[in-house]
């Protein structure tokens, strides 16, 4: 902030300190501070706050590519490379998002990739090979996942 020529405008909240009597030095208050260039006229300090508010989730979907997707190291030293895997992920990241939306139930729209995996590939099952056939015993605790499961690939068969 002190090596910039640009003007910018803070605004803080402050809300009272819902801990207070935990520690015996804590502060009355809490503070938070967001930095922006609209100007008052342009915008009150409301309107900055939830506009900002709106926008800080932009993190968790960084967290979900680097943690879930493999972003958080590039396999080579090749900038090309990089560029394809970048690709690739972010190509397999909407294609999930877009899974969430169009083919699992609502309650499963905020789940992350690796709450999903766990669901799906975690299953205790047991494959039995009989007369020819082969039967998929599933735990009972675990048939609703797997209905999800098979009405999703429905859906996707649907959708072509």
């Amino acid at each position: 902030m002190n090596n910039t020529d640009h003007s910018f405008r803070i605004v803080v909240q402050r809300w009272v300190n819902p801990q207070r009597e935990l520690f015996e030095e804590s502060a009355e208050y809490c503070y938070h501070g967001v930095g922006t260039n609209y100007l008052e006229e342009e915008k009150k300090s409301v309107e900055v706050i939830r506009w900002h508010n709106g926008r800080s989730n932009s993190e968790n979907y960084n967290k979900e590519l680097k943690g879930g997707f493999g972003l958080e190291h590039v396999p080579c030293n090749d900038f090309g490379g990089n560029a394809v895997w970048f690709g690739i992920v972010i190509l397999a990241y909407n294609l999930f998002i877009a899974s969430k939306i169009f083919l699992f139930p609502k309650s499963w729209v905020k789940k992350t990739i690796r709450t999903i995996r766990w669901e799906f590939v975690c299953m205790a099952g047991k494959v039995i090979r009989h007369s020819r056939q082969l039967i998929l015993r599933i735990c009972s605790a675990l048939r609703e996942t797997f209905e999800i499961y098979v009405e999703a690939r429905q859906k996707c068969c649907e959708l072509t």
